[in-house]
């Protein structure tokens, strides 16, 4: 049996959720590991902002975005805050075994059906088990 496909990705991106469309057809042929990872972390790492953080960028990258949704068929609309802490949806996803189930219940939280990501649910280092992902992300 073949090693799965890795999958990087961080609930901050837009584009990591109209990936994740592809990647979620994908699963027919191949197996995949969504692996959550703080995007964040990676740019401070080699001494990055992201695009959001940077005035004009920002705005091109929002743009480019909703156009490739368009272009995509993909529904997308950026929730109420942005860029937001993503630590508290990163930590549900995991505590949830970041399985395909999660990761697609997550991202159509945030990028299609633009809830909120509360910036205190980061805070919180313990998921309780009965708690779904929407549930967990309702409540922080």
């Amino acid at each position: 049996m073949d090693a799965p496909l890795r999958w990087y990705f961080d609930f901050l991106s837009p584009f990591a959720y109209l990936h994740w469309q592809k990647v979620k057809a994908l699963r027919a042929t191949h197996a995949v590991e969504p692996v959550p990872v703080v995007f964040g972390a990676v740019l401070s790492a080699v001494g990055q902002r992201g695009p959001a953080e940077i005035p004009g960028k920002r705005e091109f990258t929002y743009r480019h975005v909703l156009w490739q949704a368009r272009a995509e068929g993909v529904p997308l609309v950026f929730p109420p805050a942005h860029p937001f802490n993503p630590l508290g949806a990163l930590r549900a996803c995991i505590a949830a075994g970041s399985g395909a189930d999660a990761v697609d219940a997550i991202f159509d939280w945030i990028w299609r059906d633009a809830r909120p990501v509360h910036r205190d649910a980061a805070r919180d280092r313990t998921v309780p088990e009965s708690s779904t992902i929407i549930e967990y992300l309702a409540e922080h």
